[in-house]
Order: C-alpha cells, then structure tokens, then sequence
C-alpha cells in the first residue's frame, strides 16, 4: 500500500474503509464503525478526545466484530447524546443485530425515537437526582404515554404515542 503507520493514522475511518477493502478483517471492523456514524474520526485520534457517545459506539464496534453469539449484557448511558437523528437510526441498527445475536442491551437514555424500540422501558422519578428513586413506570412504550410520570406527561402534551407493540 506504500503507506507508513503515520499515514494510515491520519485517515479518517470511512478514507481507511476504502483503502482497506481488500482487507476483508480490517475492512469489517471499519465498515462497523462506518455503519455506527464513526466515518468522520480518525484512526490516530486520542480517546480521550472522544465524546462519551462515541467512545460506547467505539465499543460496540469491537463487539460487533467479535462475532460472539449472545448472553452478553451491554450497558450503555445515553449513547445517543450529540448524536443527529440519522446517525441514531445507525446505533438502533446496531443495538437491533446485538439482541439477534442473544444479547441483552440496558440503556440509560431520554431519545423517543430508541424508547419506541424498546421491549421494555422503566421510568425513575418522580424527579431527578435526589428526587428520584422510585419506579413511576414498567412495561412497554406503548403504556408510557398512559402513565403519570414526567415521560407520561410529556407525551401527552406533545401528541406523541410510542407505537412499539406490547408483548
């Protein structure tokens, strides 16, 4: 490839993904990140520039390309956060493959859009820090709506009505 490991360090995940296509490995791990919204960092960024949202994406690339099958549990504080809307629907893509594969995924998160996903949601309050603790709503998304919590409230007042099935 006439490259030195400087130069490579340089590439951002998505330049590396095409520079490695022949690479079958290296290509998987990169198109992971690629898939998860990490095209834009570079292969020699410091982790510690790194925002916690992607830092936990940087994770789950390594367990997507582990190729383990199931009876993980992954844990995940808001990964969502700073994230655009599309690059949301990549880590809802990628959280889906993980519990195809047997996994279960506990997320700390506020995005509707990853709540309607969910199995199961559990809303703490009534308020947060040391106004919370208590389990104000267990079940489906569906029933979120229904319930007297701040999550209750706020999707009535916006129209909003997770659509996620029960069961």
């Amino acid at each position: 490839l006439d490259l030195t490991i400087a130069d490579a360090l340089q590439f951002t995940f998505g330049q590396a993904r095409q520079r490695f296509a022949n690479h079958r490995r290296i290509h998987q791990v990169l198109q992971s990140a690629c898939e998860l919204g990490l095209d834009y960092l570079t292969l020699g960024q410091s982790s510690a520039s790194l925002s916690g949202g992607e830092s936990q994406r940087i994770k789950l690339v390594s367990e997507l390309s582990a190729q383990r099958q199931g009876h993980t549990l992954y844990i995940l504080d808001e990964p969502t956060t700073g994230l655009h809307h599309l690059d949301v629907g990549k880590l809802l893509k990628a959280l889906r493959a993980l519990v195809a594969r047997g996994n279960t995924i506990l997320l700390i998160e506020h995005d509707l859009d990853v709540l309607a996903e969910a199995d199961q949601v559990i809303e703490f309050g009534p308020g947060a820090g040391e106004l919370g603790g208590k389990v104000i709503y267990q079940g489906c998304p569906a029933g979120l709506a229904k319930s007297e919590g701040a999550w209750g409230q706020y999707l009535r007042q916006h129209s909003i009505s997770p659509t996620a099935k029960c069961g």
